[in-house]
């Protein structure tokens, strides 16, 4: 985790730094989403700040999970990786932003479809390498209560995250901007999400339980 936190500091500075170096040719004011009006050295800041912000409330979650002593290197490392994610989607989000205000161009909603859809390809390598904990992966009664249930639902949640990342990439481009696209980007975690739950209710170990009692 200190690892990811070190990385999401670095991402993030870098972040502020490419802000800090257009500030000159940035007008007062730059509207990042709709018509909302910011102050350019605010609107610099917003991004790469909330994104250290909540890199420092996944690593201080993950430090004080029960699971963390026991974790492998590898599961370590998927952890971190989440825990670096907000810097790292912040590096072109800031990018985007600082373009449209430089531009005067207004952000529309498919470039948060297509970053949201990466998002949910690295979400599925993550799946594939963590170990059970209360931090990161699909956290339901049945997942941590069997390492087994645990395994099997991950393994299902990185095929169900591979498949809406790509049907993301592919309707960005059929999805009209807006709020469809947005229902988009809710749908990309939502229905994976929502699947890989029922799959581990359906092969959870007490199923039976309750008949034989």
């Amino acid at each position: 985790m200190t690892r990811g936190l070190e990385v999401g500091a670095v991402l993030s500075t870098t972040s502020f730094l490419a802000g800090l170096a257009t500030v000159a040719w940035l007008p007062d004011t730059v509207q990042l989403w709709g018509n909302i009006p910011i102050p350019r050295m605010l609107a610099i800041l917003l991004i790469p700040v909330l994104a250290m912000v909540t890199s420092l409330f996944l690593a201080l979650i993950s430090s004080c999970d029960p699971y963390s002593p026991s974790q492998s290197s590898t599961s370590g490392a998927a952890i971190a990786t989440v825990v670096a994610l907000p810097p790292l989607f912040a590096l072109p989000l800031q990018a985007i932003a600082l373009w449209a205000a430089l531009t005067n161009h207004p952000i529309g909603t498919a470039p948060f479809a297509v970053l949201a859809s990466l998002l949910a390809f690295v979400l599925a390598i993550v799946f594939r390498h963590v170990e059970q904990n209360y931090v990161v992966g699909i956290r339901d009664l049945w997942t941590l209560r069997s390492t087994r249930v645990w395994d099997d639902t991950h393994f299902v949640a990185s095929l169900a995250f591979i498949a809406a990342g790509s049907a993301g990439i592919v309707l960005v481009f059929f999805v009209p901007q807006g709020v469809w696209q947005v229902a988009l980007i809710v749908g990309l975690f939502g229905v994976p999400t929502a699947l890989s739950v029922l799959y581990s209710y359906l092969i959870r170990e007490d199923q039976y339980q309750y008949i034989i009692r």
